[in-house]
């Protein structure tokens, strides 16, 4: 019998598997990973939401009312995770948010009308089913199956990924309208992590990048919002030789060495009416979108400058959300007047 599970050959001190029985587990697993793909799915058609939305809209209405803290206690989520989640949710009008009313910095969430409505329809998680059949058995039995994954986990070397308690494809969900109106989910991959450079004067940026390949670089990922290539590099060079005023820095994002973002930072020289910094530029390439590579980047832009900063971004511009979610406020509308040009300035 023992023969029949396991090849009696060995390699040195390895014990080599029957390929028959390592070809049926990956099929175990793969049906698994169909199921859990086939269950979010349907319920992003059928619903509008994703698995973990689900999850938390569930949480707050067994609560009620919950501030962001106690849900991201009550479901073993992370901050980031659970804010990503509440932003979409509230944007989509599944919940709403209130502030509390003693202690400012914290805020409260219910579901809205609309959001009830969804948990309603009974939308059915494939997670719920397993937990059913789980309870359903031995104590015993549910140890040998956490023992067996968890020794699955270790021979891949993932027993220390950070993982949340939810059956999902992917760990944070990003959604866009659909035609029918309903919101269609697209599973954002997980952050790619960018090593991030400062340059303080042309000759750090030339040690990273060529200013040229700089801007073109940046002018070329910015499409459709971009300026010309030759206000684009004359900006890097402002930022960089003290114009008007010391103290500007461009971050260039690299990963495995090619360049895949970069933020360019003009000191104003101003302190208070006018903001001391300006974000000129921030590109990221095109085809990395969505990995988090330009938060990254801002993040690091907003430590670094160490101060107010302000920026102009086009309302159609899907950075804005971003900026949106990295504290910058809509106070101002921005007007400007053109100079017409006439034959003598020509």
């Amino acid at each position: 019998m023992f023969h029949d599970v396991y090849s009696s050959i060995r390699e040195g001190s390895e014990f080599v598997m029957d390929t028959e029985i390592s070809s049926q587990i990956f099929i175990e697993i793969r049906k698994l990973i169909r199921a859990i793909e086939r269950n979010s799915s349907r319920l992003s058609d059928k619903h509008g939401i994703t698995v973990p939305q689900l999850v938390v809209m569930r949480e707050i209405y067994a609560k009620e009312y919950i501030d962001s803290q106690e849900l991201q206690e009550s479901l073993n989520l992370g901050t980031t995770t659970i804010n990503e989640i509440l932003d979409r949710l509230y944007r989509i009008g599944l919940v709403v948010r209130y502030e509390g009313r003693e202690e400012k910095d914290k805020f409260f969430v219910t579901l809205t009308d609309k959001g009830r409505d969804v948990l309603v329809q009974n939308p059915t998680l494939i997670q719920d089913t397993l937990a059913s059949e789980l309870d359903a058995i031995e104590d015993w039995q549910q140890n040998m199956l956490l023992s067996s994954f968890q020794r699955m986990n270790s021979l891949l070397e993932i027993e220390n990924f950070d993982a949340a308690p939810i059956l999902t494809p992917g760990a944070v969900t990003e959604p866009e309208p659909a035609g029918d109106g309903k919101v269609k989910q697209i599973l954002r991959p997980e952050k790619e992590k960018v090593d991030v450079f400062k340059a303080s004067n042309l000759d750090e940026l030339e040690g990273i990048v060529p200013i040229d390949e700089l801007a073109e670089f940046t002018y070329g990922h910015m499409k459709p919002f971009n300026d010309t290539k030759e206000d684009t590099k004359l900006g890097i060079t402002h930022a960089l030789t003290g114009v008007p005023d010391k103290g500007g820095f461009v971050l260039v994002a690299k990963r495995e060495g090619e360049v895949v973002g970069c933020l360019v930072m003009l000191s104003t020289g101003m302190k208070n009416y006018i903001p001391s910094y300006c974000v000129l530029f921030v590109g990221v390439d095109s085809s990395l979108r969505g990995l988090g590579i330009g938060q990254q980047i801002m993040e690091v832009g907003i430590r670094e400058a160490g101060g107010d900063i302000y920026l102009h971004v086009d309302y159609d511009n899907p950075a804005k959300r971003l900026y949106e979610r990295l504290g910058f406020q809509n106070k101002y509308a921005e007007m400007r007047f053109y100079k017409k040009k006439t034959i003598l300035d020509t």
